[in-house]
């Protein structure tokens, strides 16, 4: 059965569950999902709905692996609630450097995070475009702390002297000066405002 958190009624529908890596069930109309004629075996099992935050069997905190369900043979499993939260969104307007809103621009929120080889990456969780008012909605995160970044498309026009290259919240052209934006569950982060920075050319 799958909820949402915070309420008995059992919601809500189309939700995705995934049974180890290759068994996939959705949910009624009503929250509810079953798999059948499962082998004997111990595998995890996940559900994923846009708008609410990922889970795990059982209810762990986010990012943290759950613990996988054992089936014996002739086994039923019956009872099995999720209590899902809404994704936090993170919401903000851009502007050039005399305050003006700037359109178009790319906005992204990533996640720090480390490669197979032990290096510190960035990895991209969610992007958005702002609008005519420089604003932008960054939908169905995770809990946890962000990067937030805007930088225009990529342009042959651009002017001398100058690179399209990202402004890092709350308005720094640097990776190691940007503000980190922590999300709780089911709490949005608003006014994450900041102004574009000028990238230059340095000559070498």
């Amino acid at each position: 059965d799958v909820r949402r958190s915070g309420t008995y009624r059992s919601q809500p529908g189309d939700a995705r569950l995934e049974l180890g890596d290759s068994l996939l069930a959705r949910t009624d109309s009503s929250g509810k999902f079953v798999f059948s004629g499962l082998p004997p075996g111990r595998d995890r099992l996940r559900v994923t709905k846009d708008g609410f935050v990922r889970q795990e069997y059982p209810r762990s905190a986010t990012g943290v692996p759950g613990l996988p369900i054992q089936l014996a043979a002739g086994q039923q499993i019956r009872n099995v609630v999720f209590r899902l939260d809404p994704a936090p969104t993170i919401s903000g307007v851009i502007r050039d450097l005399n305050n003006a809103p700037l359109a178009g621009l790319i906005v992204q929120a990533m996640r720090r995070g480390y490669n197979s080889r032990g290096n510190r990456i960035l990895s991209l969780s969610a992007s958005a475009r702002t609008d005519d008012r420089g604003g932008s909605r960054l939908y169905w995160l995770d809990p946890g702390e962000y990067v937030i970044s805007a930088a225009p498309e990529p342009s042959a026009n651009a002017p001398a002297g100058r690179v399209n290259g990202p402004t890092y919240f709350p308005g720094f052209a640097e990776l190691e000066d940007a503000k980190i934006v922590r999300l709780d569950s089911s709490r949005d982060a608003y006014g994450m405002d900041f102004r574009i920075a000028q990238h230059e050319l340095t000559s070498i």
